[in-house]
C-alpha cells in the first residue's frame, strides 16, 4: 500500500515526539480525522520549524500537521528540545528510524495532504515552503467542498 491520490491513508501505528509529553506518544495517522492531514515525510528540521511557525494557520484551516523524521525517539527528542528554532513546534513528529512512513509513501521525502475522510488528495515531493503548502491545502479544501456541494 502506498499514499497516492484517491487512496486511503494507511492507519500506521507509530511513536511520535509531542512537546511536553512524558516519553514517546503512540500515534495513528487516523488520529487526526475528521480534520485534514498535512504529513511531511522526511522533513528536515528547518521545514519542521517553518511548518511550526504556521501551525495556528493550518489549525484555523481545519488541518492537523504531522511530520515524520528518520530519527529514533531519543535522538528526535534531543533535536526538538535542543534546537531553539523548534521551541514553538507543538504538532506530532513521528520517530521513524525503520522508515515505515516513507515506505508507505514510496518516497523518502514528500508532503501528503489527506481530506477529513482519510483519502489522499495530494502527494508531492517535499521542499515546498510552508506558506505554499497552506495555499495548496486551502485550494484542495475549496475543490473538496465544491465536489460535496455538487453531489
Amino acid at each position: 500500500m502506498h499514499l497516492a491520490p484517491g487512496r486511503p491513508v494507511p492507519d500506521l501505528a507509530v511513536e511520535a515526539y509531542v512537546r511536553d509529553a512524558d516519553g514517546p506518544v503512540s500515534f495513528h495517522l487516523s488520529d487526526v480525522q475528521p480534520r485534514w492531514l498535512v504529513l511531511a515525510v522526511g522533513a528536515r528540521l528547518s521545514e519542521i520549524a517553518d511548518l511550526g511557525a504556521l501551525e495556528n494557520e493550518f489549525a484555523a484551516a481545519g488541518a492537523a500537521l504531522v511530520a515524520a523524521a528518520a530519527d529514533g525517539h531519543d535522538e528526535l527528542t534531543a533535536l526538538m528540545e535542543g534546537e531553539p528554532a523548534l521551541g514553538h513546534v507543538a504538532f506530532p513528529v513521528i520517530a521513524d528510524p525503520a522508515g515505515a512512513v516513507p515506505m508507505a509513501v514510496r518516497r523518502r521525502r514528500a508532503v501528503v495532504v489527506a481530506d477529513p475522510d482519510g483519502i489522499v488528495r495530494q502527494a508531492t515531493v517535499a521542499d515546498r515552503p510552508a506558506r505554499e503548502l497552506l495555499r495548496c491545502l486551502r485550494a484542495l479544501q475549496a475543490r473538496h467542498d465544491g465536489m460535496r456541494l455538487a453531489a
